[in-house]
């Protein structure tokens, strides 16, 4: 699960240090997915696909 740090305008993972949104896409439903880079523990850098509803989810908590 990713969480949305709106202070620092990053998502965290929790097996990575930062990440950065390097996307936006909506869908012909009209929600959103969102795209972020990341790096992780192990230096790799990885991109994923995040449900505007699971950004939603991890910031009402």
């Amino acid at each position: 699960m990713f969480t949305f740090d709106i202070n620092q305008n990053v998502i965290h993972e929790p097996t990575s240090t930062r990440a950065r949104v390097v996307g936006l896409h909506k869908n012909r439903s009209g929600s959103h997915q969102i795209e972020i880079e990341y790096k992780t523990t192990t230096g790799e850098i990885q991109t994923n696909w995040v449900a505007e509803q699971e950004l939603s989810l991890a910031l009402s908590e």
